[in-house]
């Protein structure tokens, strides 16, 4: 059911931000699609000083455009967590110079302006063998032999990784619970977070 304020808003701001910032990539599907390889994706992370992230300067910037909400990526398909987190050490605190919590910096930035926040998590892991341990459903291992991000990519299943991916991710979900505003908590509407 759509809430009463998300009919009204009109606007909404959507920040796909990651360590695809870095170079002349786009995000995850580069790797998964070939464009790139995985390794030289992930080179990224070497580079990543979020320099020139300023959520102050947003915020003025969508609150004059008549923005009423702000979605804002926290995790792509590619793994890297742009909040701090005790379940992976793939995140921008500890693997780039960025070296902080991206996220807790938006979310309080964004609400001490009013704006409504949000985050996008995508439940994909390309990073995380775990999640490529079962077939997509209704797909056939016939159909997923070159996915190797994905799925087995032609091997077996492995039900008991799988439920050890959803259980990080259950984990992963709870860390970007927390880093709602400090006025409250968000609330989970499948991988996007609106409190």
């Amino acid at each position: 059911m759509m809430q009463e304020w998300f009919r009204k808003a009109k606007l909404g701001i959507f920040i796909h931000y990651g360590i695809y910032a870095v170079g002349d990539v786009s995000e995850s599907w580069s790797f998964h699609n070939g464009n790139i390889s995985y390794e030289d994706y992930m080179k990224q992370c070497e580079g990543f000083t979020a320099s020139k992230y300023d959520p102050a300067a947003w915020a003025e910037l969508f609150k004059k455009a008549g923005a009423q909400y702000v979605v804002m990526t926290a995790k792509h398909h590619d793994g890297v967590a742009l909040f701090d987190t005790q379940y992976s050490d793939l995140s921008v605190v500890k693997k780039t110079p960025a070296g902080r919590d991206l996220i807790r910096e938006y979310m309080d930035t964004m609400s001490e302006a009013g704006l409504k926040t949000g985050i996008y998590f995508s439940l994909i892991d390309w990073s995380d063998p775990r999640y490529r341990s079962i077939y997509p459903e209704g797909m056939k291992r016939e159909d997923c032999l070159k996915d190797i991000y994905g799925s087995p990519a032609g091997g077996e299943e492995d039900y008991e990784a799988w439920e050890e991916f959803l259980q990080f991710n259950r984990h992963q979900l709870a860390v970007t619970g927390n880093a709602a505003p400090r006025s409250g908590r968000c609330r989970s509407f499948g991988s996007i977070f609106i409190p």
